[in-house]
């Protein structure tokens, strides 16, 4: 049976509600990052958990802002207090019978990307791959040439500012450039299919300890040094 549950607990200081769902078998958790824009709350983050929920992968949803905090537009910039709060839900994660055996990625929306990229940048965190939304890799503090894992960046084109970031902080990571990329997604429809596919590429399925899927077609991905 699976198992779903809303978790509240504090970090930081902050009181923050978890929706933890673990499919029966689940060899892999997805843990799933906003900072204060709701994730969940649109269709392609909506779907994204969906489909990652049916093939087997565990996901953590987060908002890293409270609730009280969401009006607050320095809450949801200031990516140390964010990091401080991802760190305390890791923390808990390891400690969690159901979590602490799971292979681990990272999905982060907007500042929860940030707040993502820091913490693998700053801490030793385990991950096996990463996509970031939108993400704000622009509030970025850490050195992300200290982030290894393969790492899939999800923008829109037609945003200058985000566009321009998105590029500079995928070529200052790490990772190999074989292992990096970046979706120009204007259609919501390629962001959920690559999105998936790149978890289904890097995570365990059910029951398959940590050997990976196999690959996923991810042609519509652009490959950046």
């Amino acid at each position: 049976m699976d198992t779903t549950q809303t978790v509240r607990l504090t970090a930081d200081g902050a009181p923050l509600t978890w929706q933890l769902l673990v499919p029966r078998g689940s060899s892999a958790l997805v843990v799933c990052v906003s900072g204060g824009c709701g994730l969940g709350r649109t269709e392609r983050e909506s779907r994204i958990v969906d489909l990652l929920r049916r093939q087997g992968i565990a996901t953590l949803q987060i908002d890293l802002v409270a609730v009280d905090e969401t009006p607050s537009r320095s809450a949801r910039r200031n990516v140390d207090l964010l990091s401080d709060r991802l760190s305390g839900v890791l923390a808990w994660l390891r400690t969690d019978d159901r979590t602490a055996p799971l292979t681990r990625g990272f999905c982060g929306v907007d500042s929860g990307a940030a707040a993502v990229l820091q913490t693998l940048s700053t801490s030793d965190v385990d991950g096996e791959a990463a996509v970031f939304l939108d993400g704000r890799v622009d509030l970025v503090t850490g050195d992300l040439d200290a982030v290894v894992l393969p790492t899939l960046f999800v923008a829109d084109i037609d945003h200058e500012h985000l566009a321009d970031c998105t590029r500079e902080g995928c070529s200052s990571l790490g990772t190999a450039s074989s292992e990096k990329n970046i979706l120009w997604a204007t259609e919501v429809a390629d962001a959920i299919f690559t999105t998936t596919a790149w978890f289904s590429l890097y995570l365990p399925s059910p029951g398959a300890g940590t050997e990976t899927r196999p690959g996923a077609d991810l042609a519509r991905a652009e490959s950046h040094d």
